[in-house]
């Protein structure tokens, strides 16, 4: 039963519809209107606070060192009080926390990853591979894309410093030209691996196709079949890759005594807008090329 929230009557006050979600009501009594908050049909249930070391601890009877000891498969903890600490934790679904575990033994074993992008069937392998290596090894992985962006690139490697990682993976984005977010991390003492998209600014292992001898293989293959006039869509000049395909094309022309025009050499950041105006250029020349080597699929 409803009472009045002013005169505390009960037998005067009726419903008079809704406001907003909550019941209206009106005490005939004080000629009084109120509303009341419309209860939920499935009110949500609290969270469950998370079961503790301390609560395990408390639960068995035993220090928190024991506990600690005991869950780290310490060999000086009796079976008996393992067996009873390894129930308990069951019996609470505790789990370790993470991040105290990390910023006692200054590990977190997880390697962080940026790549530009994941939807690219090169980058979705190569973060199926590491995944792979990461987990046999004990590992886990964070990824982050840029997509091809470079503030995003600089704000991941940020995160992931900040996340405690404990080595970084990185393939550049096409408009990274300043590379001094990845030192900071040498700095740090956090291992850095760059992989595709390389930086010679760093000194850092690197995982790299021989670039230039595929690119001079290709020019030599269209030489070949009779191309005399070949364009290369080369990407962006600050890009470790783009140089090294753009020196095997020029080396494989030189071999073969062919001109080298700069006006078949354009440096692109391989948006499609970008790819289409390259190509519409090329095709208005009095002497278009009869072939173009394009160093990215995309």
């Amino acid at each position: 039963m409803i009472k009045c929230v002013k005169c505390s009557l009960p037998d005067e006050v009726m419903k008079a519809g809704f406001v907003r979600g909550r019941q209206r009501f009106y005490c005939k009594s004080c000629e009084y209107h109120f509303t009341q908050e419309r209860p939920a049909d499935n009110p949500p249930e609290r969270r469950r606070r998370q079961a503790t070391i301390a609560d395990v601890a408390k639960q068995v009877g035993v220090a928190l060192s024991t506990v600690s000891r005991a869950l780290n498969g310490h060999s000086d903890i009796s079976a008996t009080t393992r067996q009873a600490i390894l129930d308990v934790a069951r019996q609470l679904d505790y789990q370790p926390n993470l991040l105290a575990q990390s910023l006692k033994s200054r590990a977190t074993s997880t390697i962080g990853v940026v790549i530009p992008d994941i939807e690219r069937p090169f980058f979705a392998t190569a973060v199926s591979g590491i995944q792979q290596i990461a987990t046999e090894a004990g590992y886990r992985v964070m990824i982050c894309q840029s997509k091809e962006s470079y503030q995003a690139e600089v704000n991941n490697v940020q995160a992931l410093i900040a996340s405690r990682v404990d080595g970084l993976l990185i393939c550049h984005s096409r408009e990274t030209e300043n590379f001094d977010h990845v030192k900071d991390p040498a700095r740090r003492g956090i291992p850095v691996v760059h992989f595709d998209r390389v930086c010679n600014e760093v000194n850092s292992a690197k995982v790299i196709l021989d670039d230039r001898l595929g690119a001079y293989n290709v020019t030599e293959h269209l030489i070949e079949q009779g191309c005399r006039r070949i364009a290369i869509l080369a990407g962006p000049a600050s890009l470790f890759i783009s140089r090294q395909r753009q020196a095997g094309y020029l080396s494989a022309l030189r071999k073969h005594g062919l001109p080298v025009e700069d006006a078949l050499q354009k440096h692109i950041d391989f948006r499609p807008a970008s790819v289409a105006a390259c190509l519409d250029a090329w095709l208005a020349l009095p002497e278009p090329p009869d072939a173009i080597f394009a160093i990215n699929y995309t």
